[in-house]
């Protein structure tokens, strides 16, 4: 069985973490390492106002001008992931992150063969090692690392999707 554990608007937490209570203004985090600012990352609200990774930065800030726009910081976002590649692999010996972009982190877990229930409780403990990173997480369960991926990213708040191994294309 394949844990699928998702991380939305993880460069955006990174981004967060340390900063001042800013309420609920809107974080953009941004790059100037190639000239011109631009979008490294958002978090949803601004993400929802029209914010988007790669966009300029004026641009950005004309759409959303009550966001917060703080320094990208790569080497923040590599830290945070290894941290919990560490808390993820007492689950398993086989970890990785997918992350292609710095917006949303992903990790995908070999958990062996497990039944259903047995993944599930797991699945639950990989929701609280998100909780206590102060990271939101969604988790899938599935036996391949494709559909695990989708049933995360479609999880509800809480909910652990478990594809069942005969049946990946009808849940895709």
């Amino acid at each position: 069985m394949i844990a699928c554990v998702h991380f939305p608007w993880f460069g955006a937490a990174v981004a967060r973490a340390g900063l001042p209570d800013t309420g609920d203004a809107p974080l953009i985090a941004a790059d100037y390492r190639h000239g011109r600012g631009r979008v490294a990352v958002c978090d949803a609200a601004a993400a929802a106002l029209g914010a988007a990774p790669g966009m300029p930065l004026p641009r950005a800030r004309a759409l959303v001008p009550e966001a917060q726009v703080v320094l990208w910081s790569p080497g923040a976002a590599r830290r945070a992931g290894e941290a919990l590649l560490g808390r993820l692999s007492t689950f398993s010996q086989y970890v990785e992150w997918t992350a292609g972009d710095a917006q949303h982190g992903t990790a995908l877990l070999d958990l062996g063969r497990l039944l259903p229930d047995a993944g599930r409780r797991i699945a639950a403990q990989l929701l609280e090692v998100g909780a206590a990173a102060g990271l939101n997480a969604q988790v899938g369960l599935a036996a391949a690392p494709i559909p695990a991926l989708a049933a995360a990213i479609s999880a509800p708040p809480g909910g652990v999707p478990l594809i069942h191994a005969a049946r990946p294309a009808a849940f895709l």
